[in-house]
């Protein structure tokens, strides 16, 4: 039995274990765990000289016809390599009986989110020659080996403005990821760098994370961050309007928090409360905020993104000018109360 950690997974597969006969890959994102089986049933069929199988457990008539499929000898030569996707089925019985015949063909296991009371997973982790894979969604450190691989293949550069607004956008499900990183760089062929316009052009909600930092930044006292963020997604075209549109429900939603808060809550219950919900990437720094705000500062801060949308309607011409001194004054206040 060989339980991989999930820091290990990418080693495990660059140099498989080819004696193994039961592969469970199994957890929370389908689309790394489909990717996962492909590169392993590829290796695996390359050495063994056969051909991939793929049994679908659901249109299956019954189990039985899984087990005659990993021992029946391969008609092309070598040792077929049989990829299985269980669905709600249960397999169990039918993958030990399977390990129980001599010379069977490897089975890798496309699994759900696995429980560690599943039998499936038991049943691989206590067999000597099984081996299971977790696949957990991408952290950050995750995102940005992909990036910087999509990168490197095409021959180009990432601003860190750019790369900062991908990495709110990209993650929870690794073919989703794959997908919009191959949009970018489809869109940005035969460019050298890709720019914070690029992945604005290319990445529908990404004008609403960068304004998600701007706002970020602000609530938690990055002065210079958030007025760096406003002049650069003013230069990527996002509209003043909008920016302070962003602040408002922004403390909006906080002053809801914090009102919850004082009624005794928790942060974090009162965060969760939140419709529409805080985007998962934001959560902790959301809940920074809602203990360092109080009520009457929100209110405080309400009444000046007020006047300042007020401003920069009379006088347009100003409204970049405005809005930054708006972001500054907000956020110098926050960092204050750290």
């Amino acid at each position: 039995m060989v339980a991989i950690k999930a820091g290990g997974v990418d080693s495990f597969l660059a140099k498989p274990d080819t004696a193994i006969r039961l592969a469970v890959i199994y957890g929370p994102d389908t689309g790394l765990i489909s990717e996962r089986c492909r590169m392993l049933a590829e290796k695996l069929a390359k050495h063994h000289g056969g051909e991939i199988e793929r049994f679908d457990a659901e249109t299956a008539p019954d189990t039985g016809a899984l087990f005659d499929a990993a021992t029946s000898l391969s008609l092309f030569g070598g040792q077929q390599v049989i990829l299985v996707r269980p669905g709600a089925k249960q397999i169990t019985g039918v993958v030990e009986s399977i390990l129980d015949h001599d010379g069977g063909a490897p089975l890798i296991i496309e699994a759900s989110d696995l429980k560690p009371s599943s039998p499936l997973r038991k049943l691989a982790e206590k067999h000597e020659r099984a081996v299971t894979l977790p696949c957990y969604v991408d952290g950050a450190q995750e995102l940005a080996k992909l990036i910087d691989a999509m990168c490197g293949e095409a021959g180009m550069t990432i601003e860190p403005d750019a790369r900062g607004a991908l990495l709110q956008l990209i993650g929870g499900d690794r073919l989703a990821t794959r997908g919009e990183l191959e949009k970018l760089r489809d869109y940005c062929a035969g460019e050298s760098i890709v720019t914070l316009a690029n992945v604005l052009a290319v990445c529908g909600d990404a004008s609403a994370i960068l304004l998600d930092d701007a706002v970020d930044a602000v609530g938690l006292g990055d002065a210079a961050r958030a007025d760096t963020i406003l002049r650069r997604s003013v230069q990527a075209g996002t509209a003043v309007p909008a920016i302070i549109a962003a602040l408002t429900r922004h403390f909006l939603q906080l002053r809801s928090a914090r009102i919850a808060v004082e009624d005794g809550a928790t942060a974090d219950t009162a965060m969760r409360a939140m419709r529409p919900p805080v985007f998962f990437k934001r959560q902790q720094a959301f809940k920074r905020q809602i203990t360092q705000w109080r009520r009457e500062a929100i209110d405080q801060a309400l009444e000046r993104i007020q006047a300042a949308d007020a401003a920069t309607r009379l006088n347009p011409a100003l409204e970049v000018e405005l809005a930054s001194r708006l972001l500054l004054g907000l956020a110098s206040g926050a960092a204050r109360r750290r």
